[in-house]
């Protein structure tokens, strides 16, 4: 109104309508000046209603959870664990994060493969080769409770970052902050867990661990470091690690584990009641922990799943996948040295059994294949099989001895070898190997124990006595690496008189088999020879793996072994 009167003033030339008008513009503008400042007040007022509302929805959805900061207390209070046998670290503590978590007590054990597991997972996110790391391992073996070792890890940090854990069995959600010199846990109920909303989890400082449980249709990608204990069921993994996910992979119980920790669980079964299912189902210890019913309702199932040789085959060649209800990890499970990478084996004595008694001929013939290119890992692996289950214990497997006459070879019928049921030791690294090997000549025995070399190893992939070394085999060819001399004069340095025999197992006909190498079968030979021999009596010789169940030798020998076999590996 008040620019339309001056618009008028203008028009009739009054001089003192015009300035009036213009007064009146001027203090228009003001009064919109001075609204426009309400109206920006009042939107100021109303965000900051706003915020209060949000934060107050916050405080009602993520209250401070006092037993869980009771728990992350007392577990940041824990300077170093104590160490048990085998490996085995002890945590002492006397709560749990939630219910599901005290189902064996509340002391919580840490094993190596956990912690070389754990080591893998940090130092591939700190080096920024990963976003997200799916933790791998057979059910029942603890996965979900080695994250508590994991957050321990985190807690003792110089500066801890934000943890956010994900328990889904427990229905809930913590968040452990750091705030003035202690530790602070929030939880919220699951189903009002919206992980984008997270402000923490939009860190890439801070950690984020899920125990899984179940699998989600999905799983939110968020910049904080994701670390997941899975199960090897695909949907539990497959989705999270592309595009920037790794594996990583935890072993099941050894026997000797079980040993170190059985005072430690509470409402554990006698030691020798798990002993005795350990030979069946392996370092399961959900399924060793069971009552008996639930423990006869396992191994039925087990014996059935070895009738699919199409899922066995799969799980031979490192395949646990769950498909169509079967479940391979009653009969397989992982072996991981570095926790990166991994191979499948049997989880069991009694697991071996039923399927080579099932299904002999056909994973002969995939252990047998020099096209297949996993045939000579497979053959290995089987080949150590063969001496820590009963499937040929006190049986003959004919063997030759392998000589140099007349320039020609020389493969003579010898004195056969008997396989007995050893427990199989995995070793870390060639270092270890050795020394695991100069403790045994020490001794003079190995304990009924079958050594395994770490990869690349030269000269012999298992150690069967102190004295006696195993070559694996698919080719009628092989070479006896100069190196593994050296090996032979180190462990034996200081020990006169012993013989030493190196025996090669193969898939073709004995007598075809050879040395590779003239001057490297004499350079063995000498040891045996001479002022400086290391030897009393060098033998090489050659035995072939039967390809069939029928051609399996029949005639039982060794009778009456008075020692409990034991199946499994363990770490040295």
């Amino acid at each position: 109104m008040a620019v339309e009167d001056l618009q008028t003033a203008r028009q009739t030339g009054d001089e003192r309508k015009i300035r009036e008008a213009k007064e009146d513009v001027k203090e228009a503008k003001e009064e919109v000046k001075e609204a426009k400042e309400e109206v920006q007040k009042a939107e100021e007022k109303v965000q900051k209603a706003e915020e209060k509302v949000q934060k107050a929805k916050e405080e009602v959805q993520e209250k401070v959870d006092r037993d869980a900061t009771a728990f992350a207390n007392e577990l940041a209070s824990i300077g170093q664990p104590e160490g048990l046998d085998a490996g085995v670290q002890l945590f002492k503590l006397n709560r749990s994060l939630t219910a599901d978590y005290r189902m064996s007590g509340t002391a919580m054990l840490s094993r190596k493969t956990i912690r070389v597991a754990w080591d893998a997972a940090f130092e591939e996110m700190e080096q920024g080769h990963a976003l997200r790391v799916a933790m791998v391992g057979m059910p029942g073996i603890g996965k979900s409770r080695s994250l508590t070792y994991g957050l321990w890890r985190l807690m003792t940090r110089e500066v801890p970052p934000v943890v956010v854990f994900e328990a889904r069995r427990g229905q809930k959600v913590f968040i452990f902050t750091w705030q003035n010199n202690q530790w602070v846990v929030r939880s919220v109920a699951i189903n009002n867990w919206i992980p984008a909303n997270c402000k923490y989890l939009q860190d890439e400082r801070n950690f984020y661990l899920i125990d899984a449980f179940a699998p989600e249709q999905w799983d939110a990608i968020l910049p904080a470091k994701t670390i997941k204990a899975c199960s090897p069921d695909r949907k539990h993994h497959s989705g999270f690690v592309k595009d920037g996910g790794i594996y990583v992979y935890v072993e099941a119980w050894s026997e000797a584990e079980v040993e170190a920790a059985h005072p430690y669980i509470d409402g554990a079964p006698k030691l020798s009641e798990m002993l005795r299912r350990f030979e069946q189902v392996g370092g399961n210890l959900r399924v060793l922990l069971s009552n008996v019913m639930e423990y006869d309702k396992y191994v039925l199932l087990q014996r059935e799943d070895p009738k699919n040789l199409r899922a066995v085959e799969r799980a031979v060649r490192g395949d646990l996948d769950t498909q169509g209800g079967q479940m391979l990890t009653r009969l397989f499970t992982y072996f991981s040295k570095n926790g990166r990478s991994s191979c499948v084996g049997f989880c069991s004595k009694g697991a071996a059994k039923m399927v080579l008694d099932a299904h002999y001929d056909d994973l002969m013939k995939i252990w047998s294949n020099p096209n297949d290119p996993e045939g000579d890992f497979l053959f290995e692996q089987f080949v150590g099989t063969i001496f820590t289950t009963s499937l040929l214990e006190g049986q003959r497997l004919d063997r030759y001895s392998i000589t140099r006459k007349a320039g020609k070879w020389d493969h003579t019928k010898c004195q056969p070898l008997m396989p007995c049921g050893c427990q199989l030791l995995e070793c870390d690294s060639e270092v270890v190997f050795d020394q695991r090997w100069r403790a045994a000549v020490e001794k003079g025995g190995l304990e009924e124990v079958l050594l395994h070399t770490p990869k690349q190893y030269p000269g012999i992939d298992y150690l069967l006595d102190f004295n006696h070394g195993i070559q694996v085999t698919q080719s009628d060819k092989h070479s006896i690496a100069p190196k593994f001399l050296e090996k032979l004069h180190t462990a034996f340095d200081g020990h006169k008189g012993y013989n030493f025999t190196l025996t090669f197992m193969v898939v073709r006909e004995p007598t075809s088999f050879k040395p590779k190498d003239l001057k490297e079968f004499n350079g063995l030979m000498k040891l045996a020879q001479g002022k400086e021999r290391v030897f009393s009596k060098v033998w090489v010789d050659v035995i072939q793996m039967p390809k069939t169940r029928d051609s399996l030798p029949k005639k039982k020998c060794c009778k009456g072994s008075a020692s409990r076999r034991t199946a499994g590996r363990a770490w040295s």
